[in-house]
């Protein structure tokens, strides 16, 4: 190699705004092409599809700038597709649970592309909740460092190639562009119905201060921070939560343990008991006692009691390992080590969670009878899938005692069990279910007020079912049984023709469309 040669590939490359700094150059093109395109996405329009596209238009740019595009790595695809799996719920309908799950989505798409992959979801959580609490300082924490960067030999900000690169050909193209207008018409009336001013119209200080609103939030996933790329090596504490901690403090020894399981499957026994007891009898409740208190307010101490049941099990359990075994962490393959304890203090523990989970099941049943009675809402609907949640953290609580599992690994089963509920959540329309579920219930039976003015209340997605009501005839006397509760106008066609022209007026912006209404007007034609 000459030395002339040498020297040539020892320049820094004209086409990098900052040299030896390629990611940082591909952040700096691709942050105002992102803003442009937000503040065409969101300024002074109503959000919907929008969302998700800006969702994807940032996960696209951070593949671009991740580190992924400048090795030999290739992002794992399943990262993609959860990415784009993500997204869905957002398309079909934005709520904050859509939103929280494009976000995560698009954060674990960031971490992927900067080979900054976690080994399981409590690894996850952690770096996602420090990701996102840096979020607000990423950007001048950069800025701060460009003085010292720029004072580094070879790493300097590259004005003098940024202007022998892109000064010349930029400015004779744009004096070439207006001399062509002013001799091709068609390219002239073509270049004045651009008008990109009339696109991205800076109208107030206001309006600037939102796009670097943008830049601050944007800025994160362009360019990742080191402290997440190569987190400090720790690792994660897999402890129980510090309700679990205060129980450890007081003596948990052999003889209390078993004393506590006895007195507490001997408490659950009776409680579970008389719940059997007043189903097989009809719940037919002692005199004093109303039936919205033993429903409702019974289902809410039943779940009180059961966290705190949970709460005490996992406390019961890992005060078995002794103090040379808990300060080891746990083996790769997430198992815990046994321990010689009282023989009945394990198949107690395994009779208390199964008792407990007979407790939650006792609790869905009270409240699905006072659904029955009283009909379904919105927090009656959230409330029993909060219990299914909280009974599959006790099925997974009994198969981390069978199994002898980890408290790592239960957090993570917890954590996969949520998002998997929580996504289910997400594509499930529940104005439409409510509904349905309230109209059928008022058609069983023929003595039960259908309250109307809840069921307006719960919009336009649920007019599949109140269209249906208005022209089944199936439903005529479930119609006259309608309560408005003084709401107007108390009159079913009005509300299904408002609603009607609601969506079709949504969808006629694309920037508000989603895949539900889509099906809703599909419904109506």
């Amino acid at each position: 190699m000459t030395e002339t040669t040498s020297t040539l590939l020892q320049k820094p490359s004209p086409f990098r705004l900052i040299s030896n700094h390629r990611r940082f150059t591909h952040a700096l093109l691709l942050a105002p092409i992102l803003i442009l395109l937000f503040d065409w996405f969101f300024h002074d329009q109503e959000i919907g599809l929008t969302v998700p596209a800006a969702f994807f238009a940032l996960g696209i740019a951070v593949l671009l700038t991740g580190r992924n595009m400048h090795g030999n790595h290739k992002i794992n695809s399943s990262v993609i597709i959860f990415f784009l799996l993500a997204l869905l719920p957002a398309i079909e309908d934005l709520t904050p649970l859509s939103f929280l799950l494009a976000m995560i989505g698009l954060i674990i798409l960031t971490f992927a592309a900067n080979h900054a992959s976690r080994k399981d979801p409590l690894s996850w959580l952690d770096a996602i909740w420090g990701f996102v609490w840096r979020i607000p300082l990423r950007l001048f924490q950069d800025l701060a460092r460009l003085p010292r960067a720029s004072r580094r030999k070879g790493k300097g900000i590259n004005l003098r190639g940024l202007e022998r690169t892109w000064l010349v050909p930029i400015l004779f193209t744009l004096i070439f562009l207006a001399i062509f207008q002013s001799a091709n018409p068609l390219l002239d009336q073509w270049l004045k119905s651009l008008d990109p001013g009339h696109w991205f119209q800076v109208s107030s200080l206001t309006h600037l201060l939102v796009w670097g609103f943008y830049l601050i939030l944007i800025w994160p996933f362009l360019h990742l921070s080191r402290k997440l790329y190569r987190p400090a090596t720790r690792q994660v504490k897999s402890q129980p939560s510090k309700i679990i901690e205060i129980l450890k403090t007081y003596s948990l020894n052999d003889k209390s343990t078993l004393l506590s399981l006895a007195l507490f499957n001997l408490l659950f026994i009776l409680q579970n008991a008389s719940d059997i007891h007043l189903l097989n009898n009809g719940y037919e409740l002692p005199a004093g006692y109303s039936f919205s208190e033993f429903a409702h307010q019974g289902a809410y101490a039943l779940i009180m009691a059961t966290l705190l049941a949970a709460a005490f099990i996992l406390a019961f359990d890992s005060s078995k390992a002794s103090p040379k075994d808990s300060s080891k962490d746990s083996p790769e393959d997430g198992t815990e080590k046994s321990n010689d304890k009282p023989v009945l203090i394990r198949p107690l523990l395994y009779l208390w969670v199964t008792q407990t989970m007979l407790l939650v099941c006792f609790a869905m049943l009270r409240l699905k009878i006072y659904i029955d009675a009283y009909s379904l809402t919105y927090l009656r609907l959230w409330l029993l899938i909060w219990m299914a949640l909280v009974l599959t953290g006790l099925v997974l609580i009994l198969i981390k005692l069978l199994r002898k599992r980890s408290a790592r690994w239960l957090i993570n089963a917890n954590i996969i069990a949520t998002l998997v509920i929580l996504y289910g959540a997400s594509l499930t329309n529940f104005p439409l279910f409510i509904a349905n579920h309230n109209i059928e219930a008022a058609k069983a039976d023929p003595d039960k007020h259908l309250d109307a003015r809840y069921l307006v209340e719960l919009g336009p997605y649920a007019l599949p079912a109140l269209r249906n009501l208005e022209s089944n005839p199936d439903y005529a006397d479930v119609k006259r049984r309608l309560n408005w509760h003084g709401q107007h106008p108390a009159n079913l066609s009005i509300w299904i023709n408002g609603f009607e022209r609601e969506i079709k007026r949504e969808q006629a912006n694309w920037r508000q469309w989603n895949f539900r209404r889509a099906r809703l007007i599909s419904d109506t034609e």
